[in-house]
């Protein structure tokens, strides 16, 4: 079932990433064809034992600084001030709206005395270590006095996020909603994790889709959308959620959960327009697991559904992996380009091109494409948006 009973509007966004310190950056740094994974060495927070690779982190570390707030809801907060800034909310406005907030590990550093340089009171302490206070923190600071829900879905937290707030808008139940979502995973003991599992690349090979491909790169993000029943924006049209009920870490090797929510998208828009043209923006964690996982359920379906090949769009080449923050960093990019009419480039050379799969090095026109958002999170959470370029609507439809 749609999650999203009618159409509504992505209305602004704001964000941080290893490409840059706003969505403009980023923008610059796509059509550049640069990613933003330097080597971990430079980081200079990290043990020896897991500073050999390469990942992306905020140049502008003063966001994350404070007293009251862990380092996470400090760059939140940050974030949904740019965002409601851009979005021209009044107090009023501001103080109706329903919080969504999604991160994977929250303020996860705050329990190992990874702190940012901040200097804590020691009060905070207890919240400080809750993936809530993210939440808590953009509703205490920005005046929200309607519901907050935090939501920590894995890597799926932030398109989980955004999701669900387009459901409450949608519904009827919010009259507009602020989407935070952040991950700061460059915190040795997490990494230490993730590399004992097998999950972090040990080559190189920025490439989600290649053979190759050993892991993903770790990256740290903080997005912040505003969703509105109507005005002007990225229109978001649909959204699905499932789970593979598999495995704790891995997922099916044929994608069944990505390939399920696909054929109820695909069904639900082909009811209404045969001819509607989808391009994908596809999780692509960098695992070789889920690389190959997904790559064979989006062939399959652009095999048997669609009688052209389809264009997709892998992000994680450029931002790295933000774990629960990346879903939403990828509705951030794909808003800010379809504000041009566009849609973002891949990083040139990938793999995973082949008769149902074209991946464009350039920024191609996105005219009447619906983008379909994939995101995946561990536990075999898998979520999906459907989004369409800049429109205007109003509270009739």
């Amino acid at each position: 079932m749609n999650l999203l009973s009618r159409p509504v509007v992505l209305t602004a966004a704001a964000a941080r990433s290893a490409l840059g310190d706003n969505l403009d950056a980023m923008r610059a740094a796509l059509l550049a064809g640069t990613s933003g994974l330097r080597p971990l060495a430079g980081f200079g927070e990290l043990e020896d034992s897991v500073s050999g690779g390469a990942g992306g982190w905020l140049r502008d570390r003063s966001p994350l600084r404070g007293r009251k707030y862990g380092g996470a809801s400090n760059l939140a907060v940050r974030v949904a001030q740019e965002a409601l800034a851009v979005a021209g909310w009044s107090a009023d406005l501001t103080r109706e709206a329903w919080v969504f907030a999604g991160s994977s590990r929250g303020n996860f550093g705050e329990l190992l005395n990874v702190r940012y340089n901040r200097r804590p009171l020691k009060i905070y302490a207890p919240s400080n270590s809750l993936n809530s206070e993210i939440a808590a923190a953009v509703s205490i600071t920005c005046g929200i006095r309607a519901p907050w829900q935090m939501l920590s879905n894995g890597c799926a937290s932030g398109l989980d996020a955004v999701i669900w707030a387009a459901h409450t808008v949608a519904c009827g139940l919010a009259p507009r909603a602020l989407v935070v979502s952040v991950e700061l995973p460059l915190v040795s003991a997490l990494l230490k994790d993730f590399q004992r599992t097998g999950l972090l690349n040990t080559n190189g090979i920025n490439d989600p889709y290649s053979p190759e491909t050993t892991g993903f790169f770790p990256a740290e993000a903080a997005v912040a959308l505003t969703i509105e029943p109507d005005g002007s924006g990225t229109l978001l049209t649909g959204g699905w959620m499932n789970s593979d009920a598999f495995d704790p870490v891995g997922l099916p090797p044929d994608g069944f959960g990505v390939r399920a929510l696909l054929d109820l998208c695909w069904d639900y828009f082909q009811a209404g327009d045969a001819s509607w043209l989808p391009t994908i923006c596809p999780h692509a964690s960098g695992t070789k697991s889920h690389g190959q996982a997904e790559h064979k359920a989006i062939r399959s379906i652009l095999r048997e559904r669609n009688s052209a090949q389809a264009s997709v769009h892998l992000l994680k080449p450029f931002t790295g992996h933000s774990l629960g923050a990346n879903g939403a960093l990828d509705c951030a990019l794909l808003h800010t380009f379809f504000s041009e009419n566009r849609l973002p480039p891949n990083l040139p050379g990938l793999h995973g091109e082949c008769a149902e799969i074209r991946l464009p090095s350039t920024a191609e026109a996105a005219g009447d494409r619906t983008v379909l958002k994939l995101s995946g999170g561990m536990g075999g959470r898998n979520s999906l948006l459907a989004m369409n370029r800049h429109f205007h609507i109003t509270q009739q439809g």
